[in-house]
Parts: C-alpha cells; structure tokens; sequence
C-alpha cells in the first residue's frame, strides 16, 4: 500500500484538528457487490492484535489482516479541485465491477478518515476508484 505525501498531510492535519495528532490511519476493504470493494477509513488510538501496521510520510496506517492483501497494491492520495475533494484510493486489486472509478463524492461527503466534519468516513467504490469526499459530513459514498 502507498500513503501520497499530500494524503499523509492531510491525515495528519485532520488528526491534530481532532486533538489526536499521534492517531493512526486504519483502513479497510470489505467486498462490497458487484462494485468492487468497499472502504473504510477512521483515525485510531493503536493497533490491535494481528493488525499489519506501516509508516507512510510519518503516518502510521494499519489494516485488519483480512483487508491487508487487498490493500497491497492500493494507492491512497487527496485531491482538492473545482470538481471533487476528498480522499481517493486507486486499487489495481479491485479487478471487479465496472473497471472504471466514478464513485466519488465532493465538498460536503464527511471525511473519508474519520470524524472531521461529522462524517462516518465510508466509501464504497466502483472498479478501481474511490474518493471518498471532505466537508459537512454525512455518508462519503459514491452513490
């Protein structure tokens, strides 16, 4: 799994603006239909038993041990533009569904690592794609 340097920023902004600056990024995918994979990202306290746990631009990222071999190929970064901002998971493991990425969701999707915003900071993607939106809060899926 890679973490961008602008993802990692980011996290690390969300988690100090929490008053949690040490908190890890845990993410996982879950098989989510016909569309591919299902993620979930949160910030968290630690890791817990059988977690795999890496540092990424001096973020500590953890998955559950069933989400880790999905996530291995998976490119995690943030996009801020006009059309879209959030966080987007590019992930060649995600061979089903449609091929192609258009879940996303803009201004307003709650944070798609955790809380900021109110959000509950899921994602469910389509093919390859996730972003997973940054703003007000409520649901960051696709749909």
């Amino acid at each position: 799994m890679q973490l961008s340097e602008t993802a990692a920023r980011k996290v690390r902004e969300i988690a100090t603006q929490q008053g949690h600056p040490e908190a890890a990024l845990r993410i996982a995918a879950e098989p989510g239909g016909c569309c591919g994979y299902r993620y979930s990202m949160a910030l968290v306290g630690g890791v817990e038993p059988g977690d795999v746990a890496e540092e990424h631009h001096g973020v500590r990222v953890v998955t559950d041990p069933n989400s880790a071999p999905i996530l291995a190929q998976a490119e995690i970064d943030f996009v801020d533009t006009l059309q879209q901002t959030g966080f987007a998971i590019h992930n060649p493991t995600a061979s089903r569904g449609h091929g192609h990425g258009h879940g996303h969701a803009g201004n307003g999707g709650g944070c798609g690592c955790g809380r900021h915003g109110g959000g509950h900071g899921h994602g469910e993607a389509q093919g390859e794609t996730q972003k997973a939106g940054h703003g007000a809060g409520g649901c960051a899926c696709g749909h």
